[in-house]
């Protein structure tokens, strides 16, 4: 703390574990920007979704795109739509999107994967409420998205 900062405000702290069976921290390190919907898929009703798939400990956000055309292909989409049903094929995992006669698919939605990485290190989640920090230990795995 430099000697020209002030002290704003002091909070009396307490800590707990007692959500940590229930308290999982995720990382984007490769997400440059917020995990928002675009505002264009917003206005038609989409919104994130996530799956959680407890055999292969394994986390799927599901967020959908952007289809503006000055920042999506639609022949893109087609194509990348096509090796998305490929692959979801392959793996056995039922799409969600039900395709009509004769309809191409598209992709309609970027997934991000988790992968689970060993503990290293504590990590701590804060909580302002009532004018107290309530700190809760996290002793889960730390999942990368």
């Amino acid at each position: 703390m430099d000697t020209d900062d002030r002290i704003v405000s002091v909070l009396p702290v307490h800590l707990s574990n007692n959500l940590a069976p229930n308290l999982q921290l995720h990382q984007y390190p490769l997400l440059n920007r917020p995990l928002d919907v675009p505002p264009s898929a917003a206005i038609s009703g989409k919104r994130i979704r996530a799956r959680l798939k407890p055999t292969t400990r394994r986390l799927e956000v599901h967020v959908p795109v952007d289809p503006r055309p000055e920042v999506w292909s639609t022949e893109r989409s087609k194509e990348l739509g096509a090796g998305r049903m490929e692959d979801d094929n392959e793996k056995n995992q039922v799409s969600g999107s039900k395709l009509k006669e004769g309809e191409e698919p598209r992709l309609s939605e970027v997934r991000y994967r988790s992968e689970e990485i060993t503990h290293v290190g504590s990590y701590m989640l804060g909580v302002v409420r009532d004018g107290e920090l309530l700190v809760y230990f996290v002793w889960v795995k730390l999942i990368i998205i």
